[in-house]
Order: C-alpha cells, then structure tokens, then sequence
C-alpha cells in the first residue's frame, strides 16, 4: 500500500500498488511524482496518485532508485538468473547471471 501524506501528516492518498519480494524504493521528482520500483518495474505516478507509466524491466532484481533535480532516473540492482535483462530497448546478454547494474533513463 502507497500512502501519501502532506507536510502536516494529513492523508493526501492511499493507492494498492504490486510491491513484489522484498525489493521496493519510492523516490519524488521536482514535479513531486512518485516513481517506485517493485522487483522487476519502474513506475511513475503523479502527484495525486495517477499512474502515468510503468516499465517492465525483465530479468531484473532493481535495488534502488534516485532521481536527479532535471529528472534523470537512475537505477540500480542485479540480474535475477535471466541470461538476458532487458531495459526496454532489447536484451542485453550477461557474462554472469546475478551480475550487478547501474541504468539511466532521462525524461
């Protein structure tokens, strides 16, 4: 469960969202969207708690999220044993398979 709540501690919104295993991070932009990360996803939600998108990342396991005053996302996390992990723009063929990763995305 994602709750948002205001400077003040008041409830802004409450919003179900798939967290799976044990691997979740929640990070804010300049705008104030969430953008969180599940095991194998990044998603963007605004402020008031519309998604606005997610992108599956297969074969990931994604440790953590940052997010850059311009809006650069960065995540980083390992392979999950897929002998490809795909960013969305085709697999990339691992040496090892529990190989770790840093990847970019710019707004």
């Amino acid at each position: 469960m994602l709750v948002k709540l205001d400077a003040d501690g008041e409830h802004v919104l409450s919003r179900s969202i798939p967290f799976v295993h044990r691997y979740a991070t929640i990070a804010f932009d300049a705008a104030g969207d969430m953008l969180v990360t599940s095991e194998n996803s990044l998603s963007k939600f605004s402020a008031n708690g519309a998604e606005l998108w997610t992108l599956p990342i297969a074969g990931a396991d994604i440790v953590d999220l940052a997010v850059s005053p311009l809006g650069t996302l960065a995540i980083t996390g390992h392979a999950d044993g897929d002998p490809a992990l795909d960013f969305g723009a085709g697999p990339i063929s691992l040496p090892a398979p529990l190989d770790g990763f840093v990847a970019a995305f710019t707004p």
